[in-house]
């Protein structure tokens, strides 16, 4: 296959095929200029698509995050409240469950 540049060399020499070669030599730099347009927009779509997975996950994250964090507060709700029970028991009793004792 010959370059652009090996072809357009190549038809000067012989002036009737440089005259019926330009316009295909014109025609293969366009193509090129449209193919690298095609390619850049190429990668902005695809940039554009990973910002758009990335707030979605982001959103997604934060969201588990939130429910995470509420299941610890709770938990250390239940805890303290275990706590301040057990304190108040006597102190062979703080570590029986109460249906136990109380049956």
């Amino acid at each position: 296959m010959t370059s652009d540049l090996q072809l357009l060399t190549w038809t000067l020499d012989q002036p009737c095929l440089a005259l019926l070669m330009l316009p295909l030599v014109m025609l293969s730099v366009r193509s090129n200029e449209i193919y690298k347009q095609i390619k850049v927009d190429a990668k902005v779509r695809e940039w554009e698509h990973e910002q758009r997975c990335i707030a979605e996950n982001t959103a997604m994250w934060d969201k588990q995050e939130r429910a995470r964090q509420e299941q610890i507060d709770k938990l250390k709700v239940w805890q303290a409240k275990q706590e301040a029970e057990a304190k108040a028991r006597p102190e062979a009793k703080q570590w029986i469950d109460p249906a136990i004792i109380d049956r």
